[in-house]
């Protein structure tokens, strides 16, 4: 037997959850999902010719998780940038005053 990968198995998963909604013959006139890619597949296989929509809230939510990631990561290279040159600053010998 072929070991099925995680995405494959989940995609099985959603397609037999969907089954029920499949064995009804409702037509249906589109989707909407968090966009989770196995999600897709699975609404693709099944109903093929559906108009798709990903959900106005996840997608607002991935921008906002990838932009603050983005941002995130320039205030750490900032953060170490600072750092090491307060390191270097504070690593050097006091100077000796000129009236000592």
């Amino acid at each position: 037997m072929q070991k099925m990968s995680r995405t494959e198995s989940t995609k099985e998963c959603l397609k037999q959850l969907l089954a029920p909604v499949v064995a009804l013959e409702v037509p249906v006139i589109g989707v909407g999902s968090s966009a989770q890619p196995t999600e897709l597949q699975a609404v693709t296989e099944l109903w093929p010719d559906v108009p798709y929509q990903m959900c106005q809230f996840h997608a607002k939510r991935e921008r906002r998780a990838t932009v603050l990631q983005c941002r995130s990561s320039r205030e750490d290279r900032y953060a170490h940038q600072h750092a090491r040159r307060n390191a270097r600053i504070s690593s050097q010998p006091p100077r000796a005053s000129a009236g000592s």
